[in-house]
């Protein structure tokens, strides 16, 4: 282990060895006298009220930075000394040397930061955020920034860039709304509109860094297939250490790997989740002395009379609660379960570092130095001149057995069985500190892989030391990904089973059993149910999901694809996205573009807007002169409805419209004949309906002019004279057609 970093066995505040007796504080009244005396009441309430202050949702908690280490209990490259298994995953999955692209520690890096006028601004404009709609607030920005980065990033190879920028898109939205949402009182009336378009977003968010964490791996590793350039990564050297021997399996595995990559993802989606919450376990202790309460009144025994009292262990070493089956003092078994539930939750994100320093921090180096055991051994020296540190633990097979064990036992609180179950691979002792379908999906990856790796070092070490065995539980459930879910699926926790449900986690279970086929039909099922549509905003994700899905070549089903993008480009009409519409409608195929731009710009009526439609129209290449013919023709024969009497109805806003939309063939001069044909045609439809509406009827009149605006610079205008001569059911009818072009 490297030293300077966490001081395992020494209290930090002196040189004394952690296992002698602590000394008592020298301060004449312990934290427990001040708490009953009441001294320094006010700095206390202010310092408890920072701590347990209501943090509101989990997601609402501020992400500091999304720098956090990936899964410590993960392998990496470049980090040895946070590492399980030493080389990275993510960096280790495939050399540079097989493919152009280079797995780096970008994977699952944070791709958004906030400036400081960003959290300015928001500052100082929470009431007014708050005042608007926050649909707008989160879809308006976000349907035009999806589209940006897809025109800034056209080529297949910028694929994984476009990731980064949906990626980097959303969190910034995310940001946004976190800040709105920590500023804003709970009981504004458009709070949990906000915080449900957070939640969605987090979802999107994490759904994007599993596409493109999963993704980039599997399509390097296909390209180096292909070529034929796969690394021979066997072993070598007269001595393979457990490090190598797991190294070896992620390099050489890719289903393994990838199943670590999905852990990796997990845990950094919790540290995103959980990082405000972390430091609020300090503010519970003043130093670094492990159950200060309990080792007052040892001291204090038989010297001061204390209320309540009660057989409290007589021994301050960590075994002493369970050996002498007694309690420790009420405040210290209150801080002591506080801190094992922190210590899980930092190993859920898969910070193991920062879960020993809190251990350090608060008296427990012991606890520190237990979680330091899964560290896979390694010793450079045997393959080298040069001398190199050692690392790991040489009898991790014994630690292992032992902290199966612990997770064993029913006296122990439930997080510390949890701790020591996640680093034994025990799943029915992980599962009860789980809560939610995440955490349930972490828990089971972890085992599976564990168990993997565990099988790994033990057919192929060859140390000649005898290996302790694990009990055959361990060993007797082979767990895989499709059963994994299955079990989700199954899970004795409603929520969990209600959550497996959700769109967001249906595609990420599909995204990581790589069926694309069922994510297809999944999506397709949801669009289709009119009852319940999804959300214009996860029907937006699916519509992108889809465009990356066929430029990687994974789309398997076509039509879906379509109906998904038709959906889409419906909800910009809907939205009255016009500067959108165009470019979406044009990845339809040919037939269906006509169809929906042409329903689109018949809602068009200002001229400007028109004019701008049609640019962007020939922008990406649609077929202008046939959807514009199709406009015209789609309102001309829109249904009339109930027919008015009287030629002062004649004009109505429906024949009003008909005749506005022979405008959308005047912009183009290639279209003057087919502009004069659906004239004539507009013509013959008023006076079909005005010889109907005449034929069983008189009336008197002398002249009625209707004056048709067809273009006023290219086509003129129409003028139809209608003269009745006799009150016989035969009319005459005189019809004067004028038109002309310029």
């Amino acid at each position: 282990m490297t030293t300077g970093k966490i001081k395992l066995f020494e209290v930090e505040r002196g040189s004394e060895s952690f296992l002698a007796t602590p000394e008592p504080r020298q301060a004449d009244i312990s934290r427990a006298s001040r708490r009953s005396l009441g001294l320094n009441l006010q700095k206390s309430l202010d310092v408890l009220d920072a701590a347990v202050g209501t943090p509101g949702s989990s997601v609402l908690r501020s992400i500091r930075k999304r720098d956090v280490r990936r899964s410590t209990f993960t392998p990496k490259y470049r980090r040895s000394d946070v590492s399980r298994f030493g080389d990275s995953l993510l960096a280790s999955s495939m050399t540079t040397d097989l493919v152009t692209m280079k797995i780096d520690d970008s994977l699952l890096e944070p791709t958004a930061k906030m400036s400081g006028s960003f959290q300015d601004m928001v500052s100082s404009n929470v009431t007014m955020l708050l005042d608007a709609d926050p649909a707008i607030a989160e879809s308006n920005d976000l349907y035009r920034d999806f589209h940006q980065a897809i025109r800034d990033r056209p080529a297949e190879h910028e694929i994984f860039g476009l990731l980064d920028a949906c990626i980097q898109i959303v969190s910034e939205r995310v940001q946004f709304l976190q800040s709105i949402v920590q500023k804003a009182a709970r009981g504004q009336p458009k709070f949990q509109r906000i915080l449900s378009s957070l939640n969605h977003l987090v979802l999107e968010q994490n759904t994007w860094e599993l596409i493109r964490t999963l993704y980039f791996d599997r399509l390097q590793s296909n390209l180096a297939s292909d070529s034929d350039t796969e690394m021979d990564v066997g072993l070598s050297g007269n001595f393979v250490s457990d490090k190598e021997i797991v190294d070896d399996l992620f390099k050489r595995e890719a289903s393994t790997r990838q199943n670590q990559l999905v852990i990796d993802w997990l845990e950094l989606c919790a540290a995103q989740q959980f990082a405000s919450k972390y430091e609020q376990v300090e503010f519970f202790s003043d130093n670094a002395v492990a159950w200060e309460n309990t080792l007052m009144q040892l001291h204090q025994k038989g010297k001061v009379s204390l209320n309540h009292e009660r057989p409290l262990v007589t021994e301050m070493d960590p075994d002493a609660p369970i050996r002498q089956n007694k309690p420790l003092a009420d405040l210290d078994k209150e801080d002591e379960a506080r801190l094992l539930n922190h210590v899980f939750t930092h190993l859920r994100a898969g910070q193991l570092i920062e879960a020993e320093d809190l251990c350090v921090k608060c008296g427990q180096a012991w606890r520190a130095a237990t979680l330091e055991g899964w560290r896979l051994y390694h010793d450079p020296n045997y393959n080298q001149s040069d001398r190199d540190e050692v690392e790991g633990n040489v009898c991790r097979d014994v630690w292992k057995d032992v902290c199966w064990k612990m997770s064993q036992d029913e006296r122990i609180h439930t997080c510390e069985k949890a701790i020591y179950a996640l680093l034994s691979g025990n799943l029915k002792a992980l599962l009860p500190a789980c809560v939610t379908w995440e955490d349930w999906l972490w828990a089971h990856y972890r085992v599976m892989v564990d168990a993997r790796s565990e099988q790994e070092v033990r057919t192929t070490t060859n140390s000649t030391r005898p290996q302790q065995q694990l009990p055959s539980i361990y060993w007797e459930k082979k767990l895989t990904p499709e059963m994994i879910f299955q079990e989700l699926q199954a899970s004795p926790l409603q929520s969990v089973r209600e959550q497996a449900l959700l769109p967001y986690y249906v595609i990420q279970k599909c995204i990581i059993l790589n069926d694309a086929d069922s994510l297809a039909q999944e999506m397709s099922a949801w669009i289709s149910d009119r009852e319940r549509r999804p959300p214009q905003q996860l029907v937006r994700f699916m519509a992108h999901l889809v465009l990356f899905l066929r430029t990687t070549g994974l789309e398997t089903k076509e039509e879906i694809g379509v109906s998904i993008l038709e959906a889409y480009v419906q909800d910009l009409i809907e939205a009255d996205h016009k500067d959108l519409v165009a470019f979406y409608v044009s990845l339809l195929p040919q037939e269906l573009q006509v169809h929906w731009y042409a329903k689109f710009l018949e809602a068009v009526r200002v001229r400007e807007d028109r004019e701008t439609c049609l640019a962007l129209a020939h922008e990406v290449g649609l077929d202008v002169q046939l959807i514009t013919k199709t406009v015209v023709e789609n309102i001309r024969s829109r249904h009339v409805g109930v027919m008015q009497d009287g030629l002062d109805a004649a004009t109505s806003e429906e024949d009003r419209l008909k005749i506005e939309a022979i405008d959308w063939l005047v912009f183009d001069e290639s279209q003057r004949a087919e502009t004069i044909r659906q004239a004539n045609a507009v013509t013959r439809t008023f006076l079909g309906r005005q010889l109907q509406r005449t034929q069983n009827k008189s009336l008197s009149m002398d002249l009625v002019s209707l004056k048709l605006f067809i273009n006023r610079s290219r086509i003129g205008f129409l003028v139809i004279f209608m003269r009745r001569s006799s009150m016989y059911v035969a009319k005459r009818v005189t019809i004067v057609q004028h038109c002309y072009c310029t």
